[in-house]
C-alpha cells in the first residue's frame, strides 16, 4: 500500500511539473509574440499582394539594397543643404551610371536627429531605412533613445513597414498611410532639390 501511494505522488508530481512546464511554454509564446508585435509590421492593404508575392519583393528589394551597399566607387555624390531643418541638415544623392541609387538625409533638432536612407532602382522608391535619435534634453545626447524603421515599397505604395518600439507612432494602418504620404513627399522634394542643382 505504501508503495502505491509513493507511485501515486510520484506520478501527482510529474503531472504537475508538466503542466508548469507547459504554461511557462505558452508565456513564453506569449512574450515572444508581444515583443514581436512591436517590431512587426501591422497589416497594410496591400492591393492585389499575396504572401507569396510580397516575401518576393522583400527579397528582391534585399537583393538591390545589398548591391547598392557594396558600391565603393560612386560616379558622383553630390551634397546639399537640406532647407527646412529646425538646427541644419544635408542631403547626399548617389549616382551610379548617371542613374540616381541613393538618396541620404540627414536632419538635426534640439532634441532629436533624424536619418534617411532612400534606396532607388530606375527611380522607383524600393526602400528606405530611418534612424531616429530622440534627445533627452536639447543638445544633450548623453541619455538619447534610439529608434529605427524599415519601409518597403512597391509602386508608391509602402506594403510592409517594420518598426522598433517607438512612442508617438503606433502600428497602425493609418500611422502606416501618414507615414507612407511623409516619405514620398519628402521623397518628390528631394528629386525637385536635386533636379534644381544640378
Amino acid at each position: 500500500m505504501k508503495s502505491i501511494t509513493t507511485l501515486l505522488l510520484f506520478i501527482s508530481l510529474i503531472c504537475l511539473s508538466c503542466t508548469n512546464h507547459d504554461k511557462s511554454i505558452v508565456s513564453a509564446k506569449d512574450n515572444f509574440e508581444t515583443s514581436a508585435h512591436k517590431v512587426n509590421p501591422v497589416p497594410v492593404k496591400k492591393d492585389s499582394l499575396n504572401n507569396k508575392q510580397v516575401d518576393s519583393l522583400i527579397n528582391e528589394i534585399r537583393g538591390n539594397f545589398n548591391q547598392i551597399n557594396k558600391i565603393t566607387k560612386w560616379d558622383k555624390i553630390r551634397k546639399e543643404f537640406l532647407e527646412g531643418t529646425n538646427e541644419g541638415g544635408e542631403v547626399k544623392f548617389f549616382y551610379l551610371n548617371s542613374e540616381l541609387k541613393r538618396i541620404n538625409t540627414d536632419q538635426m533638432g534640439e532634441t532629436f536627429r533624424l536619418v534617411r536612407e532612400y534606396y532607388l532602382d530606375n527611380s522607383r522608391l524600393l526602400f528606405v531605412f530611418e534612424s531616429l535619435e530622440q534627445y533627452h534634453l536639447p543638445f544633450d545626447r548623453s541619455n538619447s533613445k534610439f529608434y529605427e524603421s524599415r519601409k518597403y515599397f512597391y509602386n508608391d505604395k509602402m506594403f510592409k513597414r517594420i518598426n522598433s518600439e517607438k512612442a508617438g507612432n503606433p502600428l497602425n494602418e493609418t500611422s502606416v498611410i501618414n507615414d507612407q504620404k511623409e516619405i514620398l513627399k519628402e521623397l518628390k522634394n528631394l528629386k525637385i532639390l536635386q533636379q534644381t542643382s544640378l
